[in-house]
């Protein structure tokens, strides 16, 4: 279906929403629990939760915890065609508010990301790593880094990474139009989010099921590098929706 059309984006909302109740329900510390990694990447899963995704209404609820209010995300790729896709957060401001010596490096409270639900597969354990939002990407086409990627913005991370793969490799935007379109975003309250520039779809949304909330939320910030796959260049993009930079030197 046709980019930004009702159809679509109920489609790519939903998807999120399945993919987020899965990373909620199952992934967590491996050293604790057997994440079924395998069977959540595979094809057959893919298919399963898309037969589940109907035209009228949202697919489930989503109770999802980890906004983070702090994380920088950085893109590189050097002379020599080495990239790198690296992403640090606080977690909250200031994190857990203590400084390592003399660095002026602050730790941070990513503690805050476990469950106190003792039924959840992330909950508070001895010795055990939180799940965290955190997610940087490098894309391979034919073994070889073609873009490299990531967003901040707590569980919006996923979802804005999804909206600008779809737009580059699907709809053939440039990499710098993917990343400026407007987006949505699925809160942790379960309400949709739109960009002003989605405003247009809000009734439309609304009569499938979603509770819609028009130009306020969170809706991730990505940057970016394309390397061409004919002549190598390099295409750095920085998200206009926060501070930032596409530098070359």
């Amino acid at each position: 279906s046709a980019p930004d059309s009702l159809d679509r984006l109920h489609v790519q909302i939903e998807a999120a929403r399945l993919a987020l109740a899965d990373v909620e329900a199952l992934v967590t510390d491996p050293a604790f629990a057997a994440v079924p990694l395998a069977r959540l990447l595979s094809v057959e899963h893919a298919r399963e939760l898309g037969n589940r995704i109907a035209r009228g209404r949202p697919a489930g609820t989503l109770r999802a915890a980890g906004t983070s209010e702090n994380t920088s995300y950085i893109a590189v790729v050097d002379r020599a065609g080495n990239v790198a896709s690296l992403m640090g957060s606080l977690r909250n401001p200031f994190g857990s508010g203590l400084v390592a010596g003399d660095t002026g490096i602050l730790l941070h409270n990513r503690g805050k990301d476990f469950s106190l639900d003792p039924a959840s597969v992330n909950r508070l354990e001895p010795g055990k790593r939180t799940r965290t939002t955190l997610n940087p990407v490098i894309l391979l086409a034919k073994d070889r880094p073609r873009l490299v990627l990531g967003s901040v913005g707590g569980i919006q991370q996923t979802q804005a990474v999804q909206q600008v793969l779809v737009r580059h490799l699907v709809d053939g935007l440039a990499i710098q139009e993917a990343v400026e379109a407007p987006r949505w975003a699925v809160a942790e309250d379960g309400t949709l989010q739109l960009e002003a520039g989605l405003a247009p779809s809000a009734g439309g949304l609304t009569e499938r099921g979603h509770r819609v909330v028009i130009g306020k939320g969170q809706f991730g910030a990505c940057n970016a590098i394309r390397i061409d796959p004919e002549t190598g260049t390099l295409h750095g993009v920085a998200d206009p929706r926060v501070v930032g930079a596409a530098l070359g030197y």
